[in-house]
């Protein structure tokens, strides 16, 4: 019998840089390791396809990353790149 991939449910929650709320978004992940999950955000982040936010979008926010069901999770911030 196969086992079956567990899923973790990732919330991200977008600021302005100014700390003003903007939104928030969840997303299914097969992520086991939190560190899995930011990468993963931050490879979404530069591919501009961040859940919950138009196509090309992402780059200006500072962003919470928290979740449910995935192996030490801590919350982390992914703040603006300027480059």
């Amino acid at each position: 019998m196969a086992e079956e991939q567990k899923k973790g449910k990732v919330k991200l929650t977008y600021f302005k840089e100014s700390g003003k709320y903007y939104t928030d978004a969840t997303y299914d992940t097969d992520k086991e390791m939190m560190y899995d999950v930011y990468d993963e955000v931050r490879e979404m982040q530069r591919e501009g396809k961040l859940p919950g936010l138009i196509e090309g979008c992402g780059q200006e926010f500072v962003i919470l990353i928290t979740s449910e069901g995935v192996k030490h999770d801590v919350p982390q911030l992914i703040f603006p790149n300027h480059s």
